[in-house]
Parts: structure tokens; sequence; C-alpha cells
């Protein structure tokens, strides 16, 4: 029974009220705060690099301090090049569409012909040729940054020295460039805010002493909390801070511009916040405790309660922890949460008065100020004064034994909160009979409590964040909700709520966690920056489960854009072209980048009935502005080869080059191939080499394959048959087809291995089924000519040659015509009984006899065809073996992007 430990529940279970469970809708009007997301690295443990004692401990210190100004923060330290990406992934998701972008690091950085490269931990920079694959891009973060964020602020505290500095590194387009001090100016434009610590080409000072923090993080934890000015004020005054600690050695660098109204502290509202308070006192008693609790706010610490004005007559004192009198509140005094378990009103005399009030402010550094009054009624009613009391510590004492009952009897209970959904409501017991008469009146009534709140994510009542030891009426307890945070799916965090009155308290706790919803598990797609799973491939998508999961996602959460990505990927793969690209273009509009290149892919493979690959460039080009991986590499591969557009090799591979820093492994295998075989660049198979096994590295296929190739013959590496060997069963355990056919030439030839021909026509016959037209032709001679024994298989045979022609998805003319004249030369019957297999297989249930005559093959032609083979009229029985071979394999959804 999710939450049902509310502290409502106190009115339900002590008062034996009628109690129905329901989803708390997100109320009308809510305050909802904008999105402001932050990105905090900090490396210091460098290995080849001068260490950063400091670093770490700054990065920290911001991240705390971003935090408590209501940043969502992705922190990190120190990271190597892996880890980097993988931050940089989860930023880039929970990023997409916020208010606020900031962005702090601390650590080496490199300026090489104008760029600027963050330094990652294991970042060696022997070679010539270490850029590319040890180094971080500055640049293509600011991209991202500027393309999916509306305000971005970056502090980059790594004007450091380092021992890169004065070598020479290839670049992209193969010129030898020179590492120089400190960093290139950076490119901050209209909406976004830059500081670097020192001038272009200069360092900052050094920390003095061990550990000691940077004098750039240092004047920004002095100015970063402060609230009413503009973050460019801010940053400018972090500047006179760095000339300041240092006498004016560090002249910080401060680019770019942002609106006067953009604040990195955002004065927040006060959670719960009760603007009178009622108290009703027996005339002539010395202390009467009030129901007066500090407001709180998330991480505002300075939050405090000032007094305005006092009552006439009278005192409001502090209580002590024994509710005893303790020393009396002055106009001015400032009076935080953890101060005073509580205040009373002191009576010196019996006042003639009937009414008396105080008045009050609520402010802190980071909370929007607020008004608010005391009203005090005395009266000689004692029975009136006994039945308020009564009635506020029946209350207080029934939420506390309800939860005290709720957490025996549920000693565990799990919400589950999809991510990236935003805040969703939290399922909460509501009493049918109301509230009661208490919280009717002006914010007087019962208080539910929240003890802890989740270490991650955003609990909210109305739209208001709660804090830790924060209070809310309970008619606000139907307006709970919580955000999961992006990057925490499969993570569990802990709330705890707390009641206490009547003599006792009590606790209980909710475990939070963050799971992922059904459209994004059986459609996500992989590296999509604006997606939330890992993703799956193609052939791995049920259409059927996906677009149904998609459709009803939609309906649930609404307009998020992924999802209408996702059901486009889930109607493609169903193979409805028409709406899958209805799809894309929802998501498209919607701003979703990876939406453009499945656009694109549609417009170059002539889905829509002809081929058009200026409209498929000019898609993909709108998806790489926003930053998609496949789309950069999509118009990357355009423009170097010069596909619907001019060739330009040096453009073509700095988009290349982009498009690998998401970890985009077909931009490093293309890049191998480009330097391996010296097209459009000079040939250099170092280079090449190092390509493909940065996509190794990252357990790709393609990379495997290609490695084990170079290591095959020879080719910029000494010839290695085991290594190959070795490097090709690693891709082959994965699917990759050309691979696993590579393993049965090396036992077929006898190549590093014995010669063994069933264990090549094992491989051959794997490589076949996953799509491998030579392994299907190889397959097929083994069987046609009898070489496993016990004689020639000609069905067999007949079978794989035409799926070595079947298969061919970018045609390779060699292998088809050779495949072509070997089945024709086959005998009928062997044709006939490998057309009956490949039926069978369409349909299992279908039977009768399979003949070769022109109306025998006209009637199958026509039943085919209405199960979706795609075969013309008057085929023969080659072509009609091929088409029905085809779509058989298809059947079994076999991983296409393998080839």
């Amino acid at each position: 029974m999710p939450l049902a430990l509310r502290p409502l529940l106190a009115r339900c279970l002590a008062g034996g009220a009628a109690c129905l469970v329901v989803a708390a809708a997100v109320p009308a009007g809510a305050e909802t705060a904008p999105k402001r997301v932050a990105l905090v690295l900090g490396n210091g443990a460098y290995k080849a690099q001068p260490a950063l004692p400091g670093a770490v401990a700054d990065a920290q210190a911001v991240a705390a301090a971003v935090r408590r100004l209501g940043f969502e923060v992705i922190e990190a330290t120190d990271l190597d090049r892996r880890r980097t990406e993988e931050t940089l992934a989860r930023f880039y998701r929970a990023v997409d569409g916020a208010e606020v972008a900031f962005v702090y690091y601390s650590g080496h950085a490199l300026q090489v012909g104008g760029r600027n490269l963050l330094l990652p931990v294991d970042a060696a920079l022997a070679g010539p040729y270490d850029l590319d694959f040890e180094t971080v891009p500055l640049a293509g973060l600011m991209d991202y940054l500027a393309a999916h964020a509306r305000r971005r602020m970056l502090v980059i505290d790594a004007a450091r020295a380092n021992r890169a500095v004065g070598r020479g590194f290839v670049s992209g387009s193969g010129e030898m460039v020179t590492a120089g001090e400190g960093l290139a100016p950076l490119p901050a434009g209209e909406n976004t805010l830059a500081l670097a610590a020192a001038a272009p080409g200069r360092l900052a000072t050094a920390p003095a002493g061990p550990g000691g923090g940077s004098a750039l993080t240092a004047a920004l934890l002095a100015e970063i909390g402060t609230a009413d000015r503009g973050a460019a004020d801010i940053l400018a005054r972090v500047a006179e801070g760095v000339r300041a600690r240092t006498g004016g050695r560090d002249e910080p660098a401060l680019t770019g511009t942002l609106p006067p109204a953009v604040r990195l502290a955002e004065r927040r509202a006060l959670e719960g916040f009760k603007p009178v308070y009622r108290v009703l006192a027996r005339r002539g008693e010395p202390l009467t405790p009030m129901d007066m609790p500090v407001p709180a706010a998330p991480g505002d610490p300075s939050l405090a309660l000032v007094f305005e004005r006092m009552p006439a007559t009278g005192e409001i004192v502090r209580l002590t922890r024994e509710a005893a009198a303790g020393g009396p509140v002055w106009p001015g005094d400032r009076i935080r949460r953890d101060d005073s378990p509580g205040l009373g009103f002191r009576q010196q005399a019996a006042p003639p008065e009937r009414r008396l009030d105080a008045a009050f402010r609520v402010e802190g550094a980071l909370t929007r100020p607020a008004q608010g009054r005391i009203e005090i009624e005395l009266t000689d009613d004692e029975a009136a004064v006994e039945a308020s009391r009564r009635r506020r510590t029946e209350e207080a004492s029934a939420a506390a034994a309800a939860i005290d009952d709720f957490a025996r009897r549920n000693p565990a209970v799990v919400i589950d909160v999809p991510v990236g959904v935003g805040p969703r409501p939290i399922p909460v017991e509501v009493p049918l009979a109301g509230t009661g008469r208490g919280e009717a009146e002006a914010g007087d009534g019962p208080r539910a409590g929240v003890d802890r709140t989740p270490e991650a994510g955003r609990l909210a009542v109305g739209g208001v964040q709660v804090a830790a030891n924060g209070a809310f009426p309970l008619s606000g307890v139907g307006q709970l909700t919580f955000e999961a945070p992006v990057g925490a799916e499969g993570s569990t965090s802990t709330m705890t709520l707390a009641a206490a009155g009547g003599g006792r308290s009590a606790r209980a706790e909710v475990t939070i966690r963050a799971t992922v919803t059904d459209c994004d598990r059986l459609a996500g797609d992989r590296l999509d920056r604006q997606g939330i799973a890992g993703g799956v491939f193609p052939n791995e998508i049920d259409p059927q489960q996906a677009v149904a999961a998609c459709r009803a996602d939609i309906a649930r959460y609404g307009e998020i854009p992924r999802f209408r990505l996702q059901l486009g990927r889930a109607l493609f793969a169903s193979r409805d072209a028409a709406s899958a690209r209805l799809e894309f273009q929802r998501a498209a509009d919607l701003g979703h980048a990876r939406a453009y290149y499945y656009l694109g892919y549609l417009e170059g493979v002539g889905a829509g009935g002809t081929i058009d690959n200026a409209a498929a460039n000019a898609l993909f080009r709108k998806g790489a502005d926003l930053g998609d991986v496949y789309a950069t590499y999509s118009i990357g591969k355009s423009t170097f080869y010069g596909r619907g557009l001019p060739r330009d090799p040096k453009r073509g591979l700095e988009l290349l080059m982009a498009s690998t820093e998401g970890g985009h492994t077909y931009g490093m295998n293309e890049l191998g191939a480009i330097f391996e075989r010296g097209d459009g660049v000079k040939r250099d198979l170092e280079r090449a080499r190092r390509w493909y096994e940065a996509a190794a590295a990252l357990g790709d296929t393609y990379g495997l394959h290609n490695l084990g190739l170079l290591y095959l013959n020879g080719k910029g590496v000494p010839k290695d048959l085991r290594k190959a060997r070795e490097l090709f069963e690693k891709a082959a355990a994965q699917g990759h087809a050309a691979a696993t056919n590579e393993l049965g030439r090396l036992f077929f030839n006898g190549w590093g291995v014995p010669k063994d021909v069933r264990a090549a026509a094992d491989h051959y016959r794997r490589a076949a089924e996953l799509g491998e037209p030579y392994a299907a032709y190889s397959y097929a001679w083994i069987l046609g000519t009898g070489a496993l024994g016990g004689g020639a298989d000609e069905a067999g045979a007949a079978r794989y040659l035409a799926l070595s022609v079947a298969v061919q998805i970018q045609p390779r003319h060699d292998i088809a015509r050779d495949a072509r004249t070997s089945l024709a030369r086959l005998p009928a019957r062997a044709r006939l009984a490998a057309l009956a297999e490949a039926v069978r297989r369409l349909d299992p249930e279908a039977a009768g006899r399979i003949g070769a005559s022109r109306a025998e093959l006209d009637r199958l032609v026509e039943r085919l065809s209405r199960a979706g083979v795609d075969l013309a009229a008057g085929a023969d029985l080659d072509e009609v073996l091929i088409g029905a071979t085809r779509a058989a394999w298809l059947k079994d959804r076999p991983r296409l992007d393998t080839f």
C-alpha cells in the first residue's frame, strides 16, 4: 500500500473515517521551478601530468554550493577518458531543455591549434596521435549546451602547467601542431558566459601549500550564493576576487553575455508557510506554547524568523526542550530552525485586551521573503483553551500512531517513479470526509513532516520543493510529487516521514525506485543524448510490444519527444515506414535531434519512393547542429565522400571525429578505414590502427573485426594470427557476421590453427545465418561437395546459395554472380526442396507439393505476396527461392547494422 504512512492517515486510522487510495494530480497553477542543471568535474590524480591535490576538493565544494542553489548536479572526480564520456552523456541527457546550465571544471587542459582540450587523469599524450584518443574537446560540450540549454555558464579552472606543452601533435586533418600554454580564448557568445582562470595563453598562479584550492574557485565560492545579482555581475566579481587574491598576477578571462535577469542564485518559495498563526491563551496563564514551526527551504540554512512588532503586552520567548520559558525574543532577533525547539507567549499579568498581535518576516539568503503575523486571543474560558490544545495533541498523536502502526505492518514500502517524465504524483491516502475544521482556518491544523528527503531527485508539495525536516499542511498531502533525475535509472533512494505528539513520535521509511518506462526499455535508441535507457538495436525491437508500450506511455505522460522517436523506431521495425516517418517528424518538431537522422535516412534509402541525397543531407545537418552523433556521422560521411554535396575531405574528417566524441564507434571505424585506404588523405596505417583500437576498446564488433584484419594481413602491425583469431572470436561472440566468417576461413585454411573443415563449416553456417554472403557461399560449397562426409547435400547447398544472394544488403556483384551461377547448376529437385523449406519457415502450416511449372510458381508467388513477400509476377524458380529465402531470414529479425 504505497505511501499509506502519510500523516494524513492519522485522521483515517485514528478517527475511523473511510479512505480512498488515489493518485494525486499535479495541481493546476502549482509553481514549477525552472530546470537548472550543473556539471561539476574535478581531476587531480593524474598519472602522467602533475598532480593537482586541490582540484577534487574544489570541485566538491562547488558541487555542494550549486546544489544548495537548487541545481540538479552531475558531479564526478578523477575521471579517465571513458568515465568522462559516460559522465558527459549523463549530463547531456539531464541538461536537455534546461533554463540554465552551469559547468565547472578543475583540472588540466591544453590548447592545440586554437582548440581547448580537457585532460582526463589517464591522458599520457606521449605520441603525436594521442590527442584524438586521450583528450576531450571543450568545444563539443559548449556546442551541445548552445543547442539544448537556454542560458549557459562555464567556469574553467584549468590554466595550469602540464608536461604536454611544447610537444607536437597531429591534428584531425593531418598537420603537425604544437601544444601551447593555458587555454585558447573561450568562444562564448550570446546567452553564454565563460570564465577562465587566466588570460588566453597564460597560466594561473599555482595554489599555495599542499592540497590548496585555487584562487578562482575560492573567489567563486565567495560570490556564488549571492541572490538578487545577475550571473554576469557575479562572475565579474569573481574575476575581481581572483585579481585581489593573486595581487594582480592573474587576469581571468570573462567572455560572452547573459541578460542581467539571469541569476545563479534564485530565491525560492517558502515551503509550507502559514502567513497567520492563531494562538488561543487563557488570560493570566504564565506561559502558552505556540504552534509555530520555523519554515524550511532546501539549501538555505540562513532561513530565519525576524520579529518586527511585538504584542502590546506580554512577550514572546524561546522555549527550552522541556517546554519551559527561555530568553525573550526582541524585535530584529533572527530565530533559525535549529536555535530553539519552539516559541511561547508569556503573560506578566492578566492584560485587559482580548486580542493581541505580533508581526514577523521570514527571510534567508536564497528564499523569497514573506510577511506573517501572530494573532493571540485571550479568553477566560478554560474549557475552550483545553479543548483547543487537546484537539491539536490528538491530531499529532494520531498521526504518530498511524505512522508507527504502518511502519510495523509495512516495513518495506517501495514506489516506482519513471525517469525522464517530469514530476510524478505519489499515491496517497485521502479521507473522504475531509480534513476537519482546523485546516479550513487560514492555515491552522495538523501538519505532515518529512524527516529525510531522497538523496537525488525532487520531492515537492504543490510544486514547492520539500526540505529535510520540512513540514506542510495535511491539506497539501494530495499534491506530493517526486521527480526522478536523469541518470538515476535503476537506483533507489529513501524518504522518511515523521510525526510526533501526545508524548510519542514515529518514523517510517519509503523507498523510491527510479525506473525506466516500457517505451524506453523496448525502443530506446543507442547513444541518444536525449534518451534515457542504454538503447536497443533495431533487430532487438519487438514491434508489437514496443508500439503498444510507446503509445501507452504517450497517453500516460504526454508529448515527450523521445517517446515519439521511439514509437517511430517501433513502427519502422514493423515495416510501416509511412507511419514511422510521421512519428519521426513529430519528434523533430518537438526538438529531438535523433529524429532528423532517421528522417534523413529515409530520404537516403528512398523510403518515399525516390532517393534524395540532398534532402537527406539537409536533415542530417539539422540533427548534427543539435549535437546528435548519428546525424553528425552521416553528414560527415556525405561531406567526406561528396554524396549529394561537394566533396570536402577536411571538413568531413572534422565531422566524423566530432561524431566519435559521444562514443559513436561507426565514426571510429570509418576513420580507421579512411586512413587504412588513404582515401582523400595520406595513408596512415598507425592512425588507422588507433581508430580501430578505440572502437575495439568499447567492445565494438566492427572495431574488433577491423583490428583483427590488420593482424591477419600484417597491415601496419606484425602479422599475428593468434591475436587476429582472438579479436575475431570476441566480435563473433557478439554476433558479428564477417568476423564469424573470418574464423571459418582460419579453420578452413589452417591459418594459425589446425585445419578443420568441420569447425570451418560450423563458423560458415553461423555467419551465413547472421547474413554474411561469402560465408553462405562457402558453406554451400562444403555441403554441395560433401566435404563433411556422407555425400553431397544439394538441397542444403541450394538453400545457402539462395541465402548468399538474398542477404546482400549492399550488393557485392562478384559473390552474387557466382552464387546465382552455382544455384542455377543444381538440379531442380534440390532447389524445390530448398524452396519448400523456406516456405515452411514463413508459414509452418503450409503444406502440399511445390512444383516448378509456371502455373505452380504463379500460385506460390500469389500466396507469398499475400504474406508480404515482395516477388515480381512471372518470377522463375530461382528468383522465387531467393525471395522466399530472404523473407524467411528477415522473419528471424537479424541484426542488420552489422553490414
